[in-house]
C-alpha cells in the first residue's frame, strides 16, 4: 500500500507511476522494455513521499505520473517537473526539511510539453530539498 500526499486512498499502485506497467499474472525479465514495480523501487518511491531526490545511481527509479519529481543529471542539473495541469503551484527550496527556511526557487518554471520544468546547476556542496505549495 502507498499513501502519502497527493496519492488517493485505494488506487492501482500502477496508475502512480508512468514507467511501471501491471504485469498481471507474468514474470517480467529484468531487461524488459516495460518494467512492473519491483521491490528495489521502495526506497526511492520512500524518498519520493518525502520530497527527496532518489538514490544516486540506482537502477530503480519509478517515474510518479503525477507530483513533483526531481531528478540530478549527469551533466551535475537538478530537475524539478511537475504535472502541467497543475497551475499555480510554486516551487520552494530550502536547505533543511524542518525550521523553515523555505524559498521560491530563483527562476520561474517552464511549461515543457505535459509538465512544468525547473532545471538548474546541483551544488555539491549544499543539500537542497524541493517541494511544491498549493496556489492559495
Amino acid at each position: 500500500m502507498t499513501w502519502g500526499p497527493g496519492v488517493p486512498s485505494g488506487v492501482d499502485a500502477y496508475t502512480l507511476f508512468a514507467n511501471r506497467i501491471d504485469p498481471g499474472g507474468a514474470r517480467v525479465a529484468y531487461d524488459a522494455e516495460g518494467q512492473p514495480l519491483r521491490n528495489g523501487d521502495t526506497g526511492n518511491i520512500a524518498l519520493a513521499l518525502l520530497g527527496l531526490p532518489p538514490v544516486t545511481g540506482s537502477f530503480f527509479r519509478p517515474e510518479w505520473a503525477g507530483g513533483l519529481a526531481v531528478s540530478v543529471g549527469e551533466d551535475g542539473l537538478i530537475e524539478c517537473a511537475w504535472p502541467g495541469f497543475w497551475t499555480g503551484w510554486r516551487l520552494e527550496t530550502s536547505p533543511a526539511l524542518e525550521g523553515g527556511g523555505w524559498v521560491p526557487v530563483a527562476t520561474d518554471p517552464a511549461l515543457d510539453g505535459p509538465r512544468w520544468r525547473h532545471v538548474e546547476p546541483m551544488d555539491a556542496s549544499a543539500q537542497r530539498f524541493f517541494r511544491l505549495t498549493a496556489p492559495r
